[in-house]
């Protein structure tokens, strides 16, 4: 997973909540199948500084 740190235009910024919503609805199915995958990888974003600024 690539970590971000340069500052965004707009455009970027939207397609990256777009990319992290979009897991977030699929992530939420996975993990009301059982699938704890996806807790693991929404708790390592939610450590990355910029992931609070993007949504």
């Amino acid at each position: 997973m690539a970590i971000y740190s340069e500052p965004f235009d707009k455009k970027i910024l939207l397609e990256l909540q777009t990319h992290y919503f979009g897991d977030m609805v699929k992530g939420v199915v996975d993990v009301a199948e059982g699938n704890k995958v996806f807790l693991m990888r929404i708790m390592l974003l939610m450590t990355q500084p910029w992931f609070h600024s993007v949504l």
